[in-house]
């Protein structure tokens, strides 16, 4: 409550602030007391009509705490008590709405002031005229409005009274959770100012999609240090022997002392080795029981993360279950609301040419169907839903990091647990190593002692009386106190639940309007019908940005005789629905073009306003006022990108194609030469039935191994002046590699269709030919060849201009790509 109360004084006091410089003189009604908005009744409103009472409400409360500085405590609270109270009722009769409102003084009984009037639904609508009776109330609670409130108050913008209307919808008593929500977001969304719709969405968030809090404190985990106690030797102390001699009788008493030191010494060392067992056995029992502890509170914090898991997976699937719900919501929702606004121009015009023997005219309108910002409130709502799911998730992802904390400590504590087990049993072994010493020392005194007094019977009074060491005590009580491994594993306890992804939010769809339009003359008398259809397409990548719609409604064979000078086109029907009667009129937006060309809201009939900006705020190169492009342009990017590619994959499998050949022989002069070489095929030619007649440019190039054997001629001048050439000796011209790169022409006669190859082909192509010798020159040559199917395989001319034509072979494999 004192929250609450704090929330409305300091929302009040801001609110009065600032009204007391420019909306009311004085202290406006900031001290009258409060008042609260109570019920308003109604009488003959229909179902879609029922939001007005709830419009009504909302409006005075930010009417009276903005303009009057008043305290107003929100509809849902019923323990603010104020002086004042608001109630009335709405009372629909032949489609006027007759508004009465009394303002009570609680303290006395009495009304304070009053309201009645009539009004069109436009005006309630609009806010008109609500803000009318705000008006008239205020000031007769004797508020005084300066001129500035006055202006204020009389003025509503288009995103207010939207927003009031969204925030209203979303109070109404028949509307879904969805559309609570969907209208929540809305409100706030269109008018970020509007206080009430924005403590309905925090509180909508706070409710919704606030994850449980979980508790990750880790017990402290101590393993407590253990101090081995020590043996504590019994004191040795030998009986005096004296100046004994051969007295037996002495000898005698001797024996007897000694005996008794035995004896007192033994009592002795087995108290000693008592108190060392059981200071033994009481370190045990610490280390045992603190492992115990630390494994006990190990295993409970791992209880209470399976219970903290538990919370967090049943509101992961309430959330899952909510969010299928509300998609099933919004697919019911959308195609009662279809999230585009119909723009027509109703004054029609003429088209074609007068029938003048039926006495008939053609009149067209252009109609237009254009994608409203209504279903970019869904990533708001998406944001949250994923918010909320992501805070669940991390939430899981600590706890399943903590099992594997409580996993990692428990074998922790028990390693631990063990290693002092060890640690004792081994300090104990050394207790005992000492316990055995004492003991041998002893025995070796008396040895002595029999030696010195040529006498049997000391030794064995050390054998008597000897303190036994229990050299396995500390290995039984490590097996009677050993801790039990708890064995847990964190996998078993892991988990992140259900997922959740996007069905029916991203839609890839087509929507169509049947529309139905009348065109009636200025004597009300309807003169032609026409009917429109309107395809509009929304896409998954761009689900918030419906594509848009126009075409031309034409109204045919319309009497001339029937024509006025004034023609208004108005449309009657949507997807079979009366949008005239009040039961439709919310199934889809319709507004008429002004005089001025665009509607009572600012767009023209392409759905753009003043600036050049659509409804969803993307101008026609569809990019925002920022300059970024838009999802739906973005999508038509790369529709038309996919298109190019394709067409690209198209002209390569049919224009392009190469070969890859070697290995050849030419007779050119005794030439041989072998080695690969590839053409690269441009096809430029066309297809006819199916045969093939493509002309082909080549980019050729080959690598060749080989020689060329030549000839020296020897010329001799004869007496008679001839000359005579004589055979010399063969030489070679080069060796080595070489390559050929040029290029040409190719006519290929393709018979068939056959996927891979050509069937026949004649090539003309010629380069330049670099071989290997004691020096490296280019030689152009010329290149006449044929080749069929789809091993590359002919004959060739090629001609060198040094030394004529050669004529050889070659083959290999052909190819095209596909």
């Amino acid at each position: 409550m004192k929250k609450r109360f704090m929330f409305f004084a300091a929302l009040c006091v801001v609110c009065s602030a600032l009204g007391a410089q420019v909306f009311y003189e004085g202290q406006g009604g900031r001290n009258l007391g409060g008042i609260r908005i109570g019920e308003i009744k109604q009488t003959g409103l229909s179902g879609d009509e029922a939001e007005l009472l709830p419009l009504i409400q909302m409006t005075f409360l930010n009417d009276f705490s903005k303009y009057a500085g008043m305290t107003v405590p929100v509809l849902d609270d019923t323990v603010f008590s104020t002086r004042y109270t608001l109630t009335g009722a709405i009372t629909k009769t032949a489609g006027r709405y007759f508004l009465q409102f009394f303002i009570a003084d609680n303290s006395s009984g009495t009304t304070k002031t009053s309201y009645a009037k009539q009004h069109t639904l436009e005006e309630l609508r609009t806010l008109k005229g609500i803000k009318a009776a705000s008006e008239e109330l205020i000031t007769g609670m004797g508020v005084v409005l300066t001129q500035a409130g006055k202006t204020a108050l009389r003025t509503t913008a288009t995103n207010e009274a939207e927003a009031m209307n969204a925030l209203a919808k979303s109070i109404a008593a028949g509307a879904t959770t969805f559309e609570k929500a969907y209208y929540t977001y809305q409100a706030s969304s269109l008018d970020p100012t509007l206080a009430e719709a924005a403590r309905r969405l925090a509180a909508y968030k706070a409710e919704t999609y606030k994850a449980p809090e979980i508790n990750l404190a880790m017990p402290d985990i101590r393993i407590p240090e253990i101090k081995a106690p020590e043996f504590k030797a019994p004191e040795i102390r030998m009986a005096a022997t004296g100046n004994i001699g051969a007295d037996a009788r002495k000898q005698q008493e001797q024996y007897n002392a000694q005996k008794e030191v035995s004896r007192l010494r033994q009592e002795s060392g087995n108290k000693a080795m008592k108190d060392l067992q059981d200071a033994f056995l009481a370190q045990f029992k610490i280390q045992s029981d603190a492992v115990k502890k630390q494994q006990a509170d190990l295993l409970a914090q791992r209880d209470s993360l399976l219970g903290q898991q538990k919370t967090l997976l049943e509101r992961q699937r309430e959330m899952i279950v909510k969010l299928s719900e509300t998609e099933n919501s919004y697919a019911a929702f959308f195609t009662e609301h279809p999230p585009f606004e119909i723009i027509y121009d109703p004054a029609a015009k003429q088209v074609g040419t007068q029938d003048v023997v039926k006495g008939t005219i053609n009149m067209r309108f252009r109609i237009t169907s254009v994608g409203t910002a209504a279903m970019q409130v869904i990533p708001l709502m998406l944001a949250d839903f994923e918010k909320g799911l992501g805070t669940i998730t991390q939430g899981l992802a600590d706890i399943n990091a903590e099992f594997d904390k409580v996993q990692q400590l428990l074998a922790q504590v028990e390693t631990a647990g063990g290693n002092v087990r060890s640690q004792l049993v081994t300090d104990y072994a050394a207790q005992m190593m000492k316990v055995e010493a004492v003991e041998k020392n002893y025995a070796a005194q008396l040895a002595k002692l029999d030696t010195a007094l040529k006498t049997t019977g000391y030794a064995q009074l050390g054998r008597d009386f000897a303190v036994q060491p229990d050299t396995g005590y500390a290995e039984q009580l490590a097996r009677e106190y050993a801790v039990r491994p708890a064995g847990y594993n964190a996998a078993g306890d892991k988990t992140m639940g259900d997922t959740w992804s996007l069905t029916k939010w991203n839609k890839d769809e087509t929507r169509i309007f049947a529309i139905e339009a009348r065109l009636e003359n200025d004597a009300g008398k309807t003169i032609g019908t026409a009917d429109v259809r309107l395809t509009n397409r929304t896409y998954v990548a761009a689900y918030t940005q419906p594509l848009s719609d126009s075409a031309f409604g034409v109204f045919h064979d319309v009497p001339v005789k029937d024509l006025t000078d004034t023609l208004k086109v108005s449309i009657q029907r949507v997807d079979g629905r009366d949008v005239t009667t009040t039961e439709n009129l919310g199934y889809i937006k319709i507004s008429p073009l002004e005089a001025d060309g665009y509607t009572k809201d600012g767009w023209n009939i392409d759905g753009y306003d003043e600036s050049g900006y659509d409804m969803l705020g993307y101008n026609k190169a569809g990019r925002d006022r920022k300059g970024r492009l838009g999802a739906l342009q973005q999508e038509f990017n790369r529709i038309a990108g996919e298109e190019r590619n394709a067409r690209a994959r198209q002209f390569a499998q049919e224009r392009l194609g190469g070969e890859i050949w070697g290995g050849g022989a030419s007779l050119k002069a005794g030439e041989f030469g072998f080695g690969v070489g590839a053409d690269f095929i441009f096809r430029l030619g066309g297809v006819s039935g199916n045969s093939y007649f493509p002309l082909s440019l080549i980019a050729e190039g080959s690598f060749v191994v080989g020689w060329n054997r030549k000839e020296e001629m020897v010329t001799i001048n004869s007496s008679d002046g001839s000359k005579i050439q004589i055979k010399g000796r063969e030489t070679t011209e080069y060796s080595g590699i070489g390559c050929n790169v040029g290029g040409g022409l190719r006519l290929a006669l393709e018979v068939l269709d056959f996927p891979y190859f050509s069937f026949l082909s004649m090539i003309v192509s010629g380069g330049v030919s670099f071989k290997s010798n004691d020096t490296v020159s280019p030689v152009p040559y010329l290149h006449i060849g044929t080749n069929a199917g789809p091993f590359t395989g002919g004959t060739f001319i090629r001609f060198y201009p040094d030394n004529g034509p050669g004529i050889g072979w070659y083959g290999g494999i052909k190819f095209k790509l596909r």
